[in-house]
């Protein structure tokens, strides 16, 4: 297994060498979005993050940030409509995270209710499925998912509102309803299935390759071999499907859900968890993410990293090669290009420059002269013989 670390920018070396085709002779990302901008025409088709029929509740002046609850809120007697009342979580709302990065398994508890309490939000209880991709992909490249409950609907819509596709540890979040699916809409999905790679990969990985066609709204890793990229428009999607080779496309089933699994789907799991541990549902007063949640002024876990007296900030997910990498591929694609230079001028055969870039065709130029005059060649006119093919 090789997994790349996008928290590890030392890393990011490797993945643009191999993938190099993603990058322009100028070291530049390709852009997200088509020249037309057709991508952007579409973006009032993007469904809601929590459910396609339902609108976020926005923030209000009301619910701050840092929001302080009371034991009462931590015991809420209110129950969700669309579960049995004598379920034992129906006075929970949990919302499905995937792609939530820890290194360290052991802090993962205190790692995801940290950074839900940056949010201003107090996560009750969580749960993971440990099935075959748990053991085999997560625990190794230490990304998770799992199901997260809160102690109202306000705050599970607000933690979709606050943290769906945002980014977290360099790795991007998809939070989405716990209860009820949320669909891929065909006409803007491509699907994978039999995904077949030199190595296991992430859902950011796959998501970044994907990137490349146009502007995705979310990426779905299922397992090690199946996946799906939702497009902002079809053009994204019909763009991948006819330009991506690492993997084939095969048509998208119209039950395509976002979440890898809901709580329906963990129900017998769940209650086997409760039967066996009583008291996991018990409020522990004297846990540090509780304290802060009543209200606690010494508890300063917004600005504190797990066990060390540093500042934690979260590090950014990087949207191109820093300036040492962009000279680094500058410079081999240089290399490439005067190699060609002076196997056409040998061969009688007109060199071309095939860049659109005016940095591209001005540096071209120049070694175009450059090897005239070293082959002794009337150099004339740059643009005379020697005529840039755009």
């Amino acid at each position: 297994m090789s997994e790349p670390d996008f928290s590890n920018p030392t890393l990011m070396d490797d993945l643009k060498q191999e993938y190099e085709d993603s990058f322009d002779n100028d070291g530049q990302p390709i852009q997200d979005y088509c020249d037309d901008g057709v991508e952007q025409e579409d973006d009032n088709q993007a469904g809601s993050s929590f459910n396609d029929s339902t609108a976020l509740a926005s923030t209000s002046t009301e619910y701050q940030m840092q929001r302080k609850y009371t034991l009462q809120d931590l015991h809420p007697t209110l129950k969700d409509p669309r579960c049995d009342p004598n379920w034992p979580l129906a006075n929970l709302w949990p919302v499905f995270v995937s792609n939530f990065r820890c290194a360290d398994v052991t802090k993962l508890d205190f790692s995801l209710r940290r950074f839900f309490a940056s949010k201003g939000l107090f996560v009750r209880w969580w749960f993971q499925q440990t099935d075959d991709y748990y053991r085999e992909f997560q625990t190794r490249a230490g990304l998770y998912d799992m199901l997260v409950y809160f102690v109202s609907e306000k705050d599970a819509q607000l933690a979709i509102e606050r943290c769906n596709r945002t980014i977290f540890e360099a790795y991007t979040l998809n939070v989405l309803d716990g209860r009820e699916p949320v669909y891929f809409p065909a006409d803007r999905t491509i699907y994978f299935k039999n995904m077949k790679s030199g190595f296991v990969f992430s859902q950011q990985f796959f998501e970044k390759h994907m990137a490349r066609y146009g502007h995705v709204v979310c990426a779905v890793k299922y397992d090690i071999k199946t996946g799906a990229v939702e497009y902002r428009g079809t053009q994204g999607k019909h763009k991948a499907r006819n330009a991506q080779r690492l993997w084939n496309a095969v048509p998208v089933p119209n039950d395509l859900k976002k979440q890898r699994y809901l709580e329906d789907d963990l129900r017998h799991n769940i209650q086997q968890c409760l039967q066996n541990y009583p008291d996991v549902l018990k409020v522990n007063e004297n846990d540090a993410v509780t304290r802060w949640a009543l209200g606690d002024p010494n508890e300063s876990l917004l600005l504190q990293s797990h066990n060390t007296g540093r500042q934690y900030v979260a590090k950014p997910l990087r949207r191109g090669p820093t300036k040492s990498q962009t000279i680094k591929i500058q410079s081999r694609n240089d290399k490439k290009a005067q190699r060609r230079i002076y196997e056409d001028l040998r061969a009688g055969v007109q060199p071309r420059c095939y860049q659109k870039a005016k940095t591209a065709k001005k540096r071209f130029r120049k070694m175009l002269e450059a090897a005239k005059q070293e082959m002794g060649m009337n150099t004339g006119s740059p643009t005379g013989p020697y005529e840039f093919c755009l």
